[in-house]
């Protein structure tokens, strides 16, 4: 007889699952798929009974109710459901969150993601399964290894010691690396981050700044940071580190944020086109996680000024993306916790949406692409059993993912989250 440790359960439930999976995406891929009585839900904007068609991984065509669905179709009643672009994560790390996390954000209906930092080699290794149909996750934008000062045994990152460090690790990032921008982080020294900023540029690759403790997010913005990521660790440490050494204060750097400098700082933002990613769910964890009097903690307090904070960006016309810092058990947001946040801050349901839809396609320069629902546009796509614009909680009630043009239906979901959880 056979043994069958308990140890082994999961891997074989795992194994199972992706092989159901690979197996109905590969069906799938071959037909086309009608999604008939749908709302399509797409910029602030309803269009009810409509018909939509996917085919060879694009939308095909919209229609009212009755058009005509191509010949060997698979046709989907999706009456009382709706269908938006498939969200996109805007600061994930993949490489901490490990293999089983590309299935769990397909589940998830995320079918694109910014890579904030990780293994270069990798990533390309799943992007490029995943273009070539063997294996199902999303699409994958990448920094690769982050660019910061010296931080012994933290990995996927360049340490960069000097301007001419900086200037030499952008060059091998786009020739050697073919990264798709760069990403600063807070370690890195002043001098070499203008280096590495001008580098940048002179190479055609977008910035994305951990906010280097020694710039400040003026002259980050100023620099050419396109996205500034994190509204605690950047934004309010910036304001924090500008007050005199001895007279320090977070509290005093909140009230910053919410009052005439932050107004400044946003105005400048808003000219410049410096996006900002505010990652709040990530905080929000941070606070739940470590904090635990009966009392208002204070943390949670200051969780309610970065929400202000968020409300007087979006009020001065800056840019906003939906980031959920996600990597895993390590760190086990999502962006639907983005999203909600959002909300709570001030956000419409429709404007939390578009910054995980059609603002994250714009900010990537793929508005051509994907990011709405439109003819000729990637199919991908989340099927929702609410309407998000009613309660944009309802991102979470999915019925179906549609990835590259491969319908899941709610059952196969379920399916993928189980195989990714189970590895």
């Amino acid at each position: 007889m056979i043994s069958n440790p308990r140890g082994m359960i999961p891997q074989l439930v795992f194994a199972r699952c992706l092989i159901l999976v690979l197996l109905l995406a590969r069906g799938a891929a071959e037909e086309p798929v009608v999604l008939r009585h749908v709302t399509i839900v797409d910029r602030g904007t309803r269009r009810a009974d409509a018909t939509l068609v996917v085919d060879q991984g694009k939308i095909a065509s919209i229609g009212t109710a009755d058009a005509e669905a191509p010949r060997g179709a698979r046709v989907v009643d999706c009456a009382g459901q709706f269908v938006i672009p498939g969200l996109w994560d805007m600061h994930v790390h993949l490489s901490f969150a490990g293999e089983p996390a590309l299935l769990d954000l397909v589940a998830a209906g995320v079918t694109g993601v910014r890579d904030m930092g990780g293994d270069v080699w990798q990533l390309d290794g799943w992007r490029r399964e995943i273009a070539e149909g063997v294996r199902i996750g999303p699409t994958i934008v990448q920094a690769g290894p982050l660019l910061d000062g010296p931080k012994p045994g933290l990995p996927h990152r360049i340490t960069v010691a000097s301007a001419e460090d900086g200037r030499q690790a952008v060059a091998v990032l786009k020739r050697g690396l073919h990264v798709d921008f760069v990403k600063v982080h807070n370690g890195l020294a002043r001098d070499a981050f203008f280096a590495v900023a001008a580098e940048a540029k002179k190479q055609g690759l977008p910035l994305a700044c951990h906010l280097p403790t020694a710039v400040t997010a003026e002259e980050a913005s100023s620099g050419g940071c396109k996205s500034i990521e994190h509204i605690a660790e950047s934004i309010v440490s910036s304001l924090y580190l500008q007050q005199p050494e001895k007279s320090r204060s977070f509290e005093r750097a909140l009230d910053d944020l919410t009052g005439p400098a932050g107004a400044r700082l946003f105005a400048l933002f808003a000219r410049n086109g410096t996006w900002v990613d505010p990652t709040l769910a990530a905080f929000q964890r941070f606070a739940d996680t470590s904090e635990t009097s009966a009392q208002e903690r204070p943390r949670t307090a200051a969780m309610k000024r970065l929400l202000e904070g968020v409300a007087r960006m979006r009020a001065a016309g800056v840019k906003l993306l939906a980031g959920s810092d996600m990597a895993g058990s390590f760190w086990p947001t999502d962006v639907h916790d983005e999203l909600r946040l959002l909300v709570q801050a001030g956000l419409s349901p429709a404007e939390a949406l578009a910054s995980a839809t059609s603002e994250a396609a714009a900010f990537l320069g793929l508005q051509d692409e994907t990011g709405s629902v439109v003819p000729g546009k990637a199919a991908d796509l989340v099927l929702l059993r609410g309407d998000p614009l009613a309660d944009i909680r309802n991102t979470r009630a999915i019925a179906a993912v549609v990835v590259r043009g491969r319908y899941f239906s709610s059952d196969q979901v379920r399916l993928l989250a189980v195989g990714a959880r189970s590895r």
